[in-house]
């Protein structure tokens, strides 16, 4: 039994010694390799297309916390008219998951908004 502890010991210290190894020579390699930032990324990896996509969600997003605020709702408040969980609303309007339209419907009316398709 003692024999077994010990080759386990002796096998996770190496297993660990590894893995350390190859963290601080992945280290090394990304200090070498240049960073791009968020703008330089964004610029040269998405599309003009999905560019619009997001600024149109953005602009949406502000509109309805706007709403909100001028009616002086809180999330939980807005939640509560519109039968909708307030960890959702948090999560729409920090931009941590796209609204669908339905929710969305949902929010804007206690709000005294709907939406609108409009040409462009």
């Amino acid at each position: 039994m003692a024999n077994i502890k010990r080759k386990m010991n002796s096998k996770l210290k190496n297993v660990s010694t590894n893995k350390k190894n190859k963290v601080l020579n992945n280290k090394d390699e990304n200090k070498n390799k240049m960073l791009m930032s968020f703008d330089d990324y964004y610029e040269k990896n998405v599309s003009k297309e999905d560019k619009r996509e997001i600024d149109f969600e953005v602009e949406l997003i502000e509109k309805l916390i706007e709403a909100r605020k001028s009616k002086k709702y809180t999330q939980r408040m807005l939640a509560k008219v519109c039968n909708v969980k307030q960890p959702q609303i948090a999560k729409i309007e920090s931009f941590k998951c796209s609204p669908q339209v339905d929710t969305l419907i949902r929010l804007l009316n206690p709000l005294g908004y709907t939406l609108k398709i409009e040409a462009i």
